[in-house]
């Protein structure tokens, strides 16, 4: 697996099939199959690609023989977006990858729901609460300004936001979850801070 750690591996020419030989034999290893969602410009490109497609029977989806040629496994098959999704419903559904249309594939990982009462223990925690009951905005103190990071991940991990600004009495922060990679949400901060203890920080999911 050496090689596999160094970027272009996959792109040498001449073995570019490398690469979906190498996921059909993660979902054949897994016996699951695999579902990759590619990034495009507008959203994800429709149809999805499924590495290790099965049939109704639980059998590997095969091109039938022709003539002398005998009957074929392809590494993926096209499915569309409503296929994945009942696929996703099954009491045993795929592995779910995005590939960001450059180099970089990043698992869907699933989390339990987050509650209210979660919420409320993490931002007592860190020293904010929201704005008002419609939960638009935040309202951070010095404490906030000092955790900032913690802040962060909550919201990027459990909250799924994809863009804040956080307002504190010391710095004003701006996150966006970044569009390729990991999708995390990136950070970027100014001396525009609010004065007194407490500033609002608009958030959106």
């Amino acid at each position: 697996m050496a090689a596999w750690r160094v970027p272009g591996h996959w792109k040498i020419e001449g073995e570019e099939y490398k690469s979906p030989i190498f996921q059909f034999g993660v979902s054949q290893a897994l016996q699951r199959e695999i579902v990759v969602l590619e990034n495009g410009d507008d959203g994800y490109l429709n149809p999805a690609n499924c590495y290790g497609l099965l049939d109704p029977g639980g059998a590997l989806v095969e091109n039938p023989a022709r003539g002398t040629s005998p009957a074929t496994i392809e590494s993926f098959k096209s499915v569309p977006f409503s296929t994945v999704l009942e696929m996703l419903r099954s009491p045993r559904p795929p592995l779910l990858l995005e590939f960001d249309g450059v180099n970089h594939y990043s698992p869907f990982v699933t989390h339990p729901l987050v509650t209210n009462a979660e919420i409320e223990a993490k931002f007592a925690e860190l020293g904010c609460h929201w704005e008002d009951e419609n939960k638009l905005a935040i309202v951070g103190n010095a404490v906030t300004y000092e955790k900032i990071d913690e802040l962060s991940k909550f919201l990027d991990k459990r909250l799924k936001v994809d863009a804040m600004a956080v307002m504190t009495p010391e710095r004003r922060y701006d996150l966006e979850r970044s569009r390729y990679g990991n999708r995390c949400l990136v950070v970027a901060s100014s001396m525009e801070g609010v004065a007194g203890e407490e500033g609002v920080a608009p958030c959106s999911g």
